[in-house]
């Protein structure tokens, strides 16, 4: 289970496999590999791995999806078209030199690590205001009420190490009055829009604290630091991104940190995001 997210650009791939297939056939991928991994751990051999049966959803063109029994032997099989393309994947600069890397996700459950580093992001962008502040006031605004993540959280810590309690800030700079807004509220504005068009994408890498301008084309000095060129009336600018991951991150702020990036590759290519969660 993960909020699934893939940059919408045309490629080779997307057009020979079409984006629905494309990330069905990754999903399966991961699927098996993880279903061996955990096998293998059981002190079992790769040849018991692949007689394992299990039931998942398969995407099928211009239909609705449609549940089957499937052993991992069969879905490695059905998922080899994938190689074909892993070289041509990889020289596109949305992927990095990474196959398929323009379809990311972040897996549950969330933990409660990542949940206080979330807030501690909307304590700062209290703090700055401006531009970093627009979502915690669309959620005051719009009212949204994180619903839909309170409902994930009584299925237990199968989404969210937390449980029933997420964490949650006070905030306090005027316009919102001591408000106290927590995390499902946050995950909710972030992930449930199915398409962040480029306005969106801003509006979180303001939230994320570590953009900036500057007015001279910037070195980046380190692998995580990403930038682009604007041009307004006639001068120039550069946007800099920096999400760098540090050695005491867990998985849940790792990947975290690779879909704020994804949203600066994004923004800086002129594409939307589309999300699934």
């Amino acid at each position: 289970m993960a909020i699934d997210y893939i940059v919408n650009c045309e490629c080779e791939v997307k057009k020979a496999l079409t984006q629905e297939m494309l990330t069905s056939k990754i999903k399966a991928k991961e699927l098996a590999e993880q279903i061996i991994k955990n096998v293998e751990a059981k002190g079992k051999t790769f040849n018991d791995a692949l007689k394992v049966v299990v039931e998942r959803e398969r995407d099928v063109q211009g239909s609705e999806p449609v549940i089957i029994k499937q052993t991992v032997k069969e879905i490695l099989e059905e998922v080899q078209e994938l190689e074909q393309y892993e070289l041509v994947c990889k020289k596109c600069a949305v992927s990095k030199g990474e196959a398929f890397g323009c379809y990311k996700c972040i897996h549950y459950p969330i933990s409660e690590k990542a949940e206080h580093w979330i807030v501690r992001m909307a304590q700062e962008a209290m703090k700055a205001g401006g531009a970093a502040a627009v979502p915690l006031q669309m959620i005051n605004k719009f009212g949204v009420s994180g619903q839909s993540y309170k409902n994930a959280r009584q299925a237990g810590n199968s989404f969210f190490q937390l449980g029933e309690a997420p964490a949650a800030v006070t905030l306090n700079n005027g316009f919102l009055k001591k408000k106290k807004i927590d995390t499902n509220q946050i995950f909710e504005l972030m992930f449930n829009l199915p398409i962040l068009e480029k306005e969106f994408l801003l509006v979180f890498l303001s939230f994320s604290g570590v953009m900036r301008i500057v007015k001279e084309e910037p070195k980046l000095n380190s692998e995580h630091m990403m930038s682009c060129k604007m041009t307004d009336d006639n001068e120039e600018s550069w946007l800099i991104f920096d999400m760098a991951d540090h050695e005491d991150d867990d998985l849940t702020i790792l990947e975290l940190n690779e879909f704020f990036r994804t949203l600066f590759t994004a923004f800086a290519m002129n594409y939307t995001i589309a999300i699934e969660s």
